[in-house]
């Protein structure tokens, strides 16, 4: 899960591209230096052009082994 906010003391600076509201989530493309992501969130009130920071929860991350 990847957490999207304006909260400026967390999380890794980008700025919101588009916005595809897709019924109970919506679809945000972002950049984050100089690379294009996109996030689906249940989260809303973004805005083409916003700066927000992105964040993954620490608990929410999985590492897998390759073989």
């Amino acid at each position: 899960n990847v957490a999207i906010s304006t909260d400026v003391d967390r999380g890794i600076e980008g700025t919101v591209r588009t916005i595809h509201f897709e019924g109970s989530t919506t679809r945000i493309r972002l950049t984050i230096k100089e690379k294009e992501y996109m996030v689906l969130t249940t989260e809303q009130g973004f805005s083409s052009g916003q700066r927000v920071n992105v964040h993954i929860p620490p608990e929410k991350i999985r590492i897998f082994p390759l073989s």
